[in-house]
């Protein structure tokens, strides 16, 4: 596959990529699926999985990915807005929790989240649950201890229920 610009987002297979190997040689003793089941954005580009490019047997098939690469966008802008400060503090955290990577995360993950907040959707527990197992765990090396990673999403959904009342 070659890139593809898809919702506004450059996109590339993990598996055409010599950086993402790279990558994938240091993070698999964390992340056995990193090169199979995750997509990663650097600087301006997202690197997906190899399924991607099976699924792509026509121009509209990826609707199926439009609030995934929603997430990726934000990380895209990230990027393009703060630079050398956003590779940092995402990529070289220091020893223990992973604070920079969790903020980018969470302000990635959270319009998906307050979606499904603001439907009362009984996918908005399940989702946010996913998130905070993933998260906390070894595919993102540990963000933040899971019980604040929820917390933080619940207060930020409830903050914004009420000033939307207002």
């Amino acid at each position: 596959m070659k890139e593809r610009l898809i919702y506004g987002v450059r996109v590339r297979l993990k598996s055409e990529s010599c950086l993402m190997k790279i990558i994938n040689f240091f993070i698999a003793r964390f992340n056995k699926r990193f090169m199979t089941n995750y997509w990663t954005t650097i600087g301006k580009i997202v690197y997906a999985p190899y399924y991607f490019d099976k699924e792509m047997d026509n121009d509209d098939s990826h609707f199926l990915y439009k609030n995934l690469l929603a997430h990726e966008r934000v990380h895209v802008e990230d990027y393009k807005k703060y630079g050398l400060w956003f590779i940092l503090t995402y990529f070289f955290p220091p020893f223990g929790l992973a604070y920079g990577r969790w903020y980018w995360e969470r302000k990635a993950y959270l319009p998906e989240i307050l979606a499904l907040h603001q439907k009362d959707s009984l996918l908005y527990a399940r989702r946010l649950m996913q998130v905070a197992k993933s998260l906390s765990g070894s595919e993102y090396l540990w963000t933040w201890p899971k019980k604040w990673i929820i917390e933080w999403y619940v207060n930020e959904c409830e903050t914004r229920k009420r000033e939307e009342r207002k």
